[in-house]
């Protein structure tokens, strides 16, 4: 009858819709962010499809939960959770520098890096303060706006940036970490310069010599596959008479959400398969120690904080007069170099300025909005 037949359109409307076809289609939207390494655009298109099954109030929770489970099977999923896993200790970094740029904001300082009970502590290695005029970080304040604090007791004239870096080792393993607090008033321009001058060194990486101090001329190498959002690249370096060589793989995330800059590198161990495909130069060896390097930049009001993490471990117990060396003299000197660099980043003639001018990758253009945001 044409009741029947009404009552079977109906049915067949209303037939739930098969889960492994919606999996799909949202896994289909997560491959171009995943071929970019764009952790962040991934994890959006998987939150915004799970909320919109969530409030879908045609699908029953069987059906919800069946198709939210076809789509964690997927490897789309499965490639995003990897890279978000990376960010996690990434994103924590940026959280503890959001918490110390207020100390520093009142005065406060930079204290020593929070443990957990039980942890070995840190031992503060070197102490250093820069003077940005002299740096070439030049901007003037902009005038105190109604409800907001005075952007920093002194102006962007006389401002001073102060790193200290820190260590603990373990034996074999040993951990760095380097707290730089920037004075940046807002409107003068300055955590703009920073953020960007600091992109611009890891990106441009055939100009790493000119702020690195034990890497071969040339810099470093890449591998292929570059994005905004991931370096991947061969890093030879000469120190104590020895040339050796490392393969790094960088993942870059813009969080405009918590405003931070991200990035998490890892460096492959002397036994990974990498190393058939992408051997050493001629005369440098695979480097012996396996490490990750972790960097958090966070804009606020005032102050630009950098927070970077290294952690290592080498196959037999590390000197002791090698951390020394590296926190007293290497790391220090790579400091002075880096804020130099940064500093003529803004030289739209130097070769840095040029390479950020073309924005090959959009990198830049993403670090001036999150300098915004702050």
């Amino acid at each position: 009858t044409p009741r029947g037949a009404g009552a079977e359109g109906l049915a067949e409307e209303r037939a739930p819709r098969d889960g492994a076809d919606e999996a799909e289609a949202v896994a289909a939207a997560c491959r171009p962010h995943l071929d970019a390494y764009d952790a962040l655009g991934a994890e959006q298109v998987l939150v915004d499809a799970i909320r919109r099954w969530e409030e879908d109030l045609e699908l029953d929770q069987r059906h919800r939960a069946a198709m939210i489970a076809a789509l964690r099977a997927t490897r789309e999923y499965a490639r995003a959770l990897e890279l978000l896993r990376k960010l996690e200790s990434v994103r924590s970094i940026a959280r503890e520098a959001s918490e110390a740029s207020a100390c520093a904001s009142a005065g406060a300082g930079s204290a020593a890096p929070g443990a957990t009970a039980g942890d070995k502590p840190w031992k503060l290695g070197a102490e250093m303060s820069f003077d940005l005029q002299r740096l070439g970080f030049t901007g003037r304040p902009r005038a105190r706006t109604a409800g907001r604090p005075a952007a920093t007791a002194k102006g962007a004239e006389d401002a001073e940036a102060t790193v200290k870096i820190y260590y603990r080792t373990f034996g074999k393993r040993f951990q760095i970490r380097v707290h730089n607090f920037m004075p940046t008033p807002h409107g003068s321009g300055l955590s703009e310069k920073a953020i960007t001058g600091w992109a611009a060194m890891m990106e441009e990486l055939a100009l790493w010599d000119t702020w690195h101090p034990v890497i071969a001329k040339g810099g470093a190498v890449s591998l292929g596959g570059q994005t905004k959002h991931r370096q991947f690249k061969q890093v030879p370096v000469s120190m104590f008479f020895k040339r050796q060589c490392s393969i790094e793989d960088t993942l870059v995330a813009f969080d405009h959400c918590e405003g931070s800059l991200l990035m998490f590198s890892s460096h492959s161990s002397q036994e990974d398969p990498l190393w058939k495909q992408h051997p050493p130069p001629a005369g440098y060896s695979v480097a012996p120690i396996q490490a990750r390097t972790i960097v958090a930049v966070q804009p606020s009001w005032d102050t630009t904080v950098f927070n970077v993490q290294i952690e290592a471990e080498a196959a037999v117990t590390i000197p002791d007069f090698l951390v020394r060396w590296a926190v007293t003299w290497c790391l220090p000197e790579m400091t002075r170099r880096v804020f130099r660099a940064a500093a003529r980043c803004s030289d739209p003639t130097g070769p840095h300025g040029r390479m950020i001018a073309a924005d090959a990758f959009g990198t830049y253009a993403e670090c001036r909005r999150l300098a915004r945001r702050g």
